[in-house]
């Protein structure tokens, strides 16, 4: 669950700031996004095991980077005034984007794959305002990972979805990626 709580012109500094004292938040429609719980061992494993395929994968073929859940992009704003924040459980940012960061460590830009996985405490309409966002603001996919049914939907631009029960395929993101689904599960 989360609460939505009004400020006035969130700023790159405010985001730095905040951070410090507590875990990272989003921002949509300039307002703070508040978690109101942690995610949990289970989302940790799924999210640690993903990233580790992810980034071998990446670094072996030298597509670009993989980041874990504490980048922050910004996908709509400036660094003086932040609309829209996101901070993906996993991403991956292609090579010839890789450089564009802003300052202090934000992207201003979408990753071009998102991946959220579901937490007990969100509602669907929480997810389906991630995947919205992602996709509104230019990621090529957003992978959203059901810890209960153990599979894997692909969100694409164009409005369509794919729904992966035991290997997930890179598509045209990572062209050649594959992974078992079983395998994100494991300890």
């Amino acid at each position: 669950m989360t609460d939505h709580i009004t400020t006035k012109n969130i700023t790159a500094d405010d985001v730095a700031a905040r951070g410090i004292h507590n875990a990272p938040q989003e921002i949509v429609n300039g307002e703070w996004i508040e978690k109101t719980e942690m995610a949990g061992q289970e989302h940790s494993l799924i999210g640690g095991n993903l990233f580790a395929a992810l980034r071998q994968f990446v670094k072996q073929h030298r597509l670009g980077r993989v980041y874990g859940d504490n980048l922050n992009y910004v996908l709509e704003g400036t660094p003086g005034k932040i609309i829209t924040q996101r901070i993906p459980d996993v991403s991956f940012v292609a090579v010839d984007r890789a450089s564009e960061r802003g300052e202090k460590g934000f992207y201003y830009l979408a990753p071009d794959l998102a991946v959220e996985i579901v937490s007990p405490s969100e509602t669907k309409k929480d997810t389906v305002e991630k995947i919205a966002d992602y996709l509104r603001f230019g990621t090529q996919q957003v992978w959203v990972i059901d810890p209960d049914t153990k599979q894997i939907t692909v969100y694409f631009p164009n409005g369509s979805t794919q729904v992966y029960h035991d290997t997930l395929l890179g598509g045209d993101v990572l062209p050649g990626f594959e992974v078992s689904i079983a395998s994100l599960f494991e300890e």
